[in-house]
């Protein structure tokens, strides 16, 4: 600095003219010393005079080797784009000019050490009490924190976009007019635009797109939208867009009332389900549907329950009634047969051991009937059974039928314990053996065993060696009124059906396995009993 004091005019002169107090150059130096600022002046050669702590900090240089250098030397800055320097020494425009040149946030400055930083300023002329320029004062700033900010809103707005333009709801983006209840769509991204069925630009253009909307649903909170925005509740509803192509689609949408430099706004989330609503609805016809058929069924169901009440009592009438004169026939036959043996002709006697095996037959037919009933209606316990006497009873029932085929007859030494029900399993074997004994060969081999099953069953099974079943045959089995062989007349079709009723209820499995020409297998399984 010169030695003379340096004069600082008032602003508005309102001294009448007089000379202001001279200021000097100390006391200058202090001011521009305490500043933030970066300052370096320099004379009309563009040689510092003078350089601030700030300024020595910000370029590197040290206080006592920065004076005399040239300006351009130490304040060293190129354009941040193209790393050019400025094409002419600043300081000497300035002087030429006589006007300040702004360097902005685009110029780097190039540290003593190599290092570089954004910087923005000025440089200006300096004048003296005459108006004469003397030199050039350079005043600037580290704006490297400034530049971060930036870059992080930069990279901020680089990533909202790309959110905002590839979401799959639609993001919209009101201008709010809460004094007059209007609203300005002033941004939306693409997925919006489609579900209105528009583009992005039409809609921008329109501002106001609420013509285009129809409220379907209700709003949650339940008030008005206008006030739900000036009170900034959040709020989500329903609507339906009004679309060129005539399409309907049902948005659900969240809307966001906020305040950006003290203006209102509204950001909304708009999500298309009407894929949701359309699969919502047909549910709730199939519903519909549905309970119609269902009462139909209950109304069916009721009526075949009582049908067979109905079914049942009559069952028990007529097979209660059948059995006093099916009786009689018996005991008459029998007498005949033992009384008049030696007198009667071979053909009469032969016709009484038809009558007698009528007889007989009826007989298992009311039974079967009966046991029906009983097994729908009633629930049993199951208990431990002895396995051999039940099949020793079951054969016991069967010593008309042995004693005509004459077949031979396989048990196994023992038998595993197992639960059930005594009186429905024995009824099982009497089925299984006696279409063993009918339907097997000639003569019949029946073969009886048990097989634990490792699943805590047991199956139990009765082979034969007749001619076996087809695949066709096998599944005609185990319902009502089916016979092994639909050529043979004997039989009445109940026996496997009650064999499937009883295993159903004791919790057990029927099953066959048979080949044309191999004979076959009949099973059912119990569980094993407890302790074995």
């Amino acid at each position: 600095m010169s030695d003379r004091n340096i004069e600082v005019a008032s602003a508005g002169r309102e001294d009448g003219g007089k000379r202001p107090s001279p200021i000097d150059d100390s006391w200058l130096a202090d001011v521009l010393s305490s500043i933030a600022d970066a300052v370096l002046v320099a004379d009309l050669a563009g040689r510092i005079r003078f350089a601030n702590p700030a300024a020595t900090t910000l370029t590197g240089w040290e206080q006592t080797a920065v004076v005399g250098k040239r300006l351009s030397d130490v304040l060293s800055i190129v354009d941040e784009e193209t790393g050019a320097p400025p094409a002419e020494d600043l300081v000497l425009r300035v002087v030429r000019d006589g006007d300040l040149f702004p360097f902005a946030s685009r110029f780097t400055l190039i540290r003593r050490d190599g290092a570089r930083l954004p910087i923005n300023g000025n440089i200006a002329p300096v004048r003296d009490e005459m108006g004469v320029i003397t030199g050039a004062v350079a005043i600037f700033r580290d704006i490297s924190d400034r530049k971060r900010v930036e870059r992080t809103l930069r990279e901020s707005e680089k990533k909202f976009r790309l959110v905002f333009e590839n979401a799959f709801e639609g993001i919209n983006l009101y201008e709010e007019d809460l004094e007059h209840g209007t609203r300005r769509l002033i941004d939306c991204n693409e997925r919006y635009a489609e579900m209105a069925g528009r583009s992005r630009e039409e809609l921008l253009e329109m501002g106001d797109v609420s013509s285009l909307q129809r409220k379907v649903g209700p709003v949650v909170p339940d008030e008005d939208n206008l006030t739900l925005r000036r009170k900034h509740i959040p709020y989500r509803g329903l609507i339906s867009w009004i679309r060129p192509d005539g399409k309907e689609n049902i948005i659900e949408y969240t809307a966001v009332p906020v305040e950006m430099d003290g203006r209102p706004f509204t950001i909304g989330l708009d999500r298309d389900i009407t894929d949701r609503v359309e699969m919502q609805r047909a549910l709730e016809r199939r519903a519909q549907e549905l309970e119609v058929l269902a009462e139909d069924l209950r109304r069916q169901t009721a009526a075949l329950q009582a049908r067979n009440e109905e079914l049942d009592a009559f069952a028990h009438s007529v097979a209660h009634d059948l059995r006093n004169p099916l009786a009689v026939i018996f005991s008459l036959a029998d007498f005949l047969s033992e009384e008049y043996k030696d007198l009667l002709p071979a053909d009469v006697q032969g016709h009484l051991d038809a009558i007698h095996r009528g007889a007989q037959k009826m007989n298992g037919i009311i039974s079967g009937l009966l046991l029906l009933a009983e097994i729908r209606k009633r629930d049993v316990e199951l208990t431990p059974l002895d396995m051999q006497s039940i099949v020793e009873s079951a054969l016991g029932q069967l010593t008309y039928m042995i004693q005509e085929h004459k077949p031979e007859i396989v048990l196994p030494p023992a038998w595993p314990a197992v639960l059930g029900y005594g009186p429905w399993v024995e009824e099982v074997w009497v089925n299984y053996i006696s279409n063993a004994i009918r339907y097997g060969g000639r003569p019949a081999r029946v073969e009886l065993g048990a097989t634990p099953q490792g699943d805590g069953t047991v199956r139990f099974w009765v082979r034969d060696n007749g001619p076996g079943l087809t695949p066709e045959e096998q599944s005609r089995l185990f319902a009502p009124f089916t016979r092994l062989a639909q050529m043979c007349a004997e039989g009445h079709g109940l026996g496997l059906s009650i064999v499937r009723r009883i295993m159903d209820k004791l919790g057990g499995e029927v099953g066959v396995e048979s080949e044309p020409g191999r004979g076959s297998v009949f099973s059912f399984t119990l569980p094993v009993a407890d302790g074995t």
